[in-house]
């Protein structure tokens, strides 16, 4: 009785390890005045980004020979691009008319822990005072997701959240006096 008692309890301990409560994405966004682009880093559990792929359609390559497949980097691209939008409330800054900004995929890295990164940039010209940001990326999959996001812009930095229920942020950049 005792062996079965253990069993059961190895069982129900070993499908818990498999699964996990939360479900994290996180993104550094700088923009670098120097060479005019806004420089992305993006981080999410591996295998909760091959999951949503399956579950999206988005037929890839496994990430881990992603870097080598030029049409796996083209669908990664477009499926990121279309959850991570960048949005100007002024006119003609960082979108030209109504074309949203694109991020060109520049590499994808996977980890021996378990961890993706996605390395994206975007030349820009001017960066707008207020920017509209979402940051939707696996919430359609995973309704517990939640994206963090650090923006950096000059000597500023700051710190955005998004969930589900509110999958976009606005932030106010504002350029530090040079006098300060």
């Amino acid at each position: 009785m005792k062996k079965l008692v253990f069993i059961f309890l190895i069982s129900c301990f070993a499908s818990e390890l498999n699964a996990h409560e939360f479900y994290f994405s996180f993104a550094e966004v700088e923009y670098n005045e120097v060479s005019g682009k806004l420089e992305v880093s993006l981080s999410a559990t591996a295998h909760d980004f091959d999951l949503y792929l399956e579950k999206k359609g988005v037929d890839v390559n496994p990430l881990e020979s992603c870097g080598t497949d030029s049409l796996s980097l083209k669908l990664l691209e477009q499926e990121i691009n279309s959850h991570l939008i960048f949005e100007s409330t002024q006119e003609n800054t960082i979108t030209q008319g109504t074309e949203m900004i694109w991020l060109k995929l520049e590499g994808i890295e996977v980890l021996l822990n378990g961890i993706v990164y996605f390395y994206m940039s975007a030349s820009v010209n001017q960066i707008p005072e207020e920017l509209k940001i979402k940051f939707n990326l696996l919430m359609s999959v995973f309704s517990d997701q939640q994206n963090k996001m650090t923006f950096k812009y000059r000597e500023q930095k700051y710190d955005l959240i998004f969930l589900k229920q509110e999958p976009s942020q606005t932030i106010k950049l504002y350029a530090k006096n040079e006098e300060d």
